[in-house]
C-alpha cells in the first residue's frame, strides 16, 4: 500500500491541473497565431459622367443625343470597362452608360462600374472605341467626369 499525505496529493493535483491548463494555453496560442487566409484589398464601385460637347449632337425630338466621329459608337448601354493602367488586360470590371441626355449644349451619360478590384494604383477607364483615360484609384473612388474623351 502506498501512503501519500494530503500535502503531496495537493501538489500532485495542482501540478497536473497546471499541465492541463498550460496545454490549453499552448493550444490557444497556436490556434490564434496561425497565419490568416490571404485577402486582397476590397473592391469598390466607380461612378461618373461621360460628356460629349464637341462630338455630341441632339436628336430632333426629345432629350436624347448621341456621339459623332470617333464617338459615333457611344450610346445608351455602351460598355464602360476598367482595365490596368495601359489597357493591356481584359477588363478588371465592367459597367455601362445610362440613357443619354442633352444638357447645356452637350450629350451626357452617367455610368457605374461595380466590383473594381482595389490595389492597382492607376487604371484605364475605357468607353467605346474613342476613350481610354488613365485615372488614379483615389480619383475613381469619387465620381469622375470625362468630357470629349478627357478626364477632368
Amino acid at each position: 500500500m502506498h501512503i501519500v499525505d494530503k500535502a503531496t496529493r495537493t501538489i500532485t493535483w495542482s501540478a497536473a491541473g497546471a499541465a492541463v491548463v498550460g496545454a490549453g494555453l499552448i493550444a490557444v496560442v497556436v490556434a490564434t497565431s496561425s497565419p490568416a487566409a490571404p485577402s486582397g484589398p476590397a473592391a469598390f464601385t466607380t461612378t461618373g459622367m461621360f460628356r460629349l460637347e464637341m462630338y455630341g449632337y441632339a436628336k430632333d425630338t426629345g432629350p436624347e443625343c448621341g456621339g459623332l466621329g470617333a464617338f459615333s459608337d457611344v450610346g445608351s448601354s455602351t460598355q464602360v470597362r476598367v482595365t490596368d493602367q495601359f489597357d493591356t488586360t481584359t477588363a478588371l470590371a465592367t459597367g455601362g452608360l445610362d440613357a443619354p441626355h442633352y444638357v447645356n449644349h452637350g450629350c451626357e451619360w452617367r455610368f457605374t462600374v461595380p466590383n473594381v478590384p482595389a490595389g492597382h494604383g492607376v487604371y484605364a477607364v475605357v468607353i467605346g472605341k474613342g476613350t481610354s483615360e488613365e485615372v488614379s484609384e483615389d480619383a475613381m473612388r469619387t465620381p469622375i467626369m470625362i468630357t470629349d474623351g478627357y478626364i477632368h
